[in-house]
């Protein structure tokens, strides 16, 4: 009973932050002038439309049944979910462009989950990309998310290069001295 409320659990959730992360490509980041995506997200887009539809058929075919495993992968995919709705939160006002964009953001992000980490809204992509194979114990799945993480942490150090590079620099690099890229850093939390 218990395993199949929490497998019920996982797939809810799932279901959200996907459903969340689509909008936010659609209606929450900043595009280009054009209006169009620039041609690296479409193919991300791709690849996350596939990949979600896999993830989507682990968690309906296969939940685990063990639950430290089905408690492990709610709490990730919860902590995606807080990350995510706190960072648009932050961004609401003035949103990020959207990656793969030659736009800068308008000033450096220090608030709400910006606070511990300086890519939350990769951080919580990847709590969602790893949750799934916890939950399922489909650890082939990870061949999918590893290089879905690997991907955003790529990303993100092109976006810092790039943000670097103009009038934020000096600002940036301070900020980038203080504060966790995809994970909080532990020795200087600021809480």
């Amino acid at each position: 009973m218990a395993a199949t409320l929490l497998a019920t659990l996982n797939l809810i959730l799932a279901c959200l932050n996907f459903v969340v992360f689509v909008w936010a490509i659609r209606s929450h980041f900043r595009r280009p002038e054009n209006g169009e995506l620039p041609s690296k997200m479409k193919f991300v887009s791709r690849i996350f439309t596939i990949l979600a539809v896999v993830f989507f058929t682990a968690l309906i075919i296969h939940p685990s049944g063990r639950v430290p495993f089905l408690i492990a992968g709610a709490i990730l995919l919860a902590i995606s979910q807080l990350v995510f709705q706190s960072a648009v939160l932050v961004n609401r006002r003035e949103p990020l462009p959207i990656a793969f964009s030659d736009q800068k953001p308008a000033y450096v992000r220090k608030l709400g989950p910006y606070r511990w980490v300086r890519h939350p809204f990769y951080l919580s992509y990847s709590c969602t990309w790893i949750a799934v194979p916890v939950a399922t114990e489909y650890w082939w799945l990870l061949l999918a998310s590893v290089p879905m993480v690997v991907g955003y942490y790529r990303t993100a150090k092109a976006e810092e290069a790039f943000l670097m590079q103009g009038d934020l620099g000096s600002e940036y690099r301070d900020y980038r001295g203080k504060t966790g890229m995809l994970l909080p850093n532990l020795f200087k939390l600021r809480l």
